[in-house]
């Protein structure tokens, strides 16, 4: 399937929306409806493999060679390992923060591309390292302030993890067509998740939160469409530019947060919205800064 410029483009602005508007969703899930989070995480990797099977069946598959699947699958399986540390973190924390804090892992692929495909940042790019750091801080100690419940630990590995799922998605996309490393990608997510039925309490609790799968579905759905946005973006666009267009993802998850909690409620711990913000436009353009030399590149051809 052919994509041109302008919905690789068009792919890129929708994608942080689409992540933004699920994170929320996923928030709101968790919070009001969840009560047993592997039971809940279980259901999410079963309706993946549901959805990753079905593109597989329809896609053309000719040409396409084993080892060019390869680095979606991998793409696929950290995808999937993020599953259980985000529902666990959304219990605890404002998604604002959590997302807020998640885009520091510009800092961790730009340093991976730097290592294995050779990219070198400008000292503008350094600068927007700083600033990323500078609003980190800034959340870190509003975090401190209202006592971060989420294990840090865990906000770690789930920052290293989606740094490393974007930067094998930036290495598929040039070995195989959008579509198929989506179907790859979303299929070996949903597997990785599931394994965690292997644990006795997943299986037991999967069964008590089976009343929740039509909201797992629609957010699953989101998922699906973001990654799909993510994939046809970087088809035609330079992965940087795709990266700097997502940081606006924090900014439409306040919005977003906002929304729901005035119409649901019980969304938000942190209700300064002022001294989220900030912090969160700090790193915004931090990461918008890392790849200003990509982004001069692009407008001048």
């Amino acid at each position: 399937m052919e994509i041109s410029f302008i919905a690789s483009l068009i792919a890129a602005i929708a994608s942080p929306i689409v992540f933004g508007f699920m994170n929320v969703f996923d928030k709101f899930i968790i919070s009001k409806k969840v009560r047993h989070i592997l039971g809940y995480t279980g259901i999410a990797g079963a309706i993946n493999v549901f959805l990753g099977l079905i593109l597989i069946l329809v896609l053309d598959w000719s040409g396409i060679t084993l080892r060019s699947m390869i680095i979606p699958a991998i793409a696929g399986v950290f995808f999937g390992s993020q599953f259980f540390f985000y529902f666990s973190m959304l219990k605890k924390e404002d998604i604002s923060n959590l997302i807020g804090f998640m885009y520091t892992y510009p800092l961790i692929v730009a340093l991976l591309s730097f290592i294995f495909l050779k990219e070198i940042l400008s000292m503008t790019g350094y600068l927007g390292m700083a600033l990323i750091i500078i609003g980190v801080l800034a959340i870190s100690l509003r975090l401190k302030k209202i006592k971060l419940r989420a294990s840090l630990w865990m906000l770690v590995i789930f920052i290293m993890i989606v740094a490393v799922t974007e930067f094998f998605i930036k290495v598929a996309i040039s070995d195989i067509p959008a579509f198929n490393g989506i179907a790859i990608n979303t299929f070996v997510m949903g597997l990785t998740v599931t394994t965690l039925f292997f644990g006795k309490t997943t299986r037991k609790t999967f069964f008590k939160e089976i009343k929740n799968i039509r909201f797992a579905a629609v957010a699953e759905s989101c998922t699906f469409m973001g990654v799909i946005t993510l994939y046809v973006a970087m088809t035609n666009m330079p992965a940087t530019i795709v990266t700097s267009i997502g940081a606006i993802q924090p900014l439409v998850v306040i919005i977003f947060e906002r929304i729901f909690h005035r119409i649901f409620g019980g969304m938000i711990r942190d209700d300064v919205l002022l001294k989220k913000i900030i912090p969160i436009i700090i790193i915004a353009i931090g990461v918008i800064m890392i790849y200003s030399q990509e982004i001069l590149k692009l407008i001048k051809q």
